[in-house]
């Protein structure tokens, strides 16, 4: 399906005067697709807000230097269906009043993801 969408894209540009402007922060090839669509490529490294990574296991949250940072508190009401803690993690972020993407292998996933989120959220108002 993606393909097909730059065969129309590039078959589009190449018959009219539309600029187009593209911005990706995980494309691979952008060299590539910047030679295929004869288009000028600009990249930077520049970040206006400095981007922490964590990673869990288990319970327990991690630093890029492995060191624990903390323990999750885990809801019991809703721990049976959230085994890896997605939603645990999704509730905290939306309880501080911030935004949160979560990104998933394939559509089945993201979809399951997204029913557990909305199951939970249900469960734990309701009550």
């Amino acid at each position: 399906m993606g393909e097909y969408i730059f065969v129309e894209i590039f078959l589009f540009l190449s018959k009219s005067k539309i600029q187009l402007i593209g911005m990706s922060a995980t494309l691979p090839n952008l060299k590539l697709l910047s030679d295929w669509l004869n288009a000028s490529l600009f990249e930077t490294n520049y970040r206006p807000i400095v981007l922490n990574e964590y990673y869990k296991f288990e319970k327990c949250i991690y630093d890029r230097n492995s060191t624990n940072v903390r323990s999750l508190q885990i809801d019991e009401r809703i721990e049976k269906e959230d085994k890896e803690h997605v939603v645990h993690l999704v509730l905290e972020t939306i309880a501080e009043k911030l935004g949160v993407l979560v990104f998933c292998a394939n559509k089945q996933r993201c979809e399951n993801v997204a029913l557990s989120i909305a199951r939970a959220i249900r469960s734990l108002f309701q009550n």
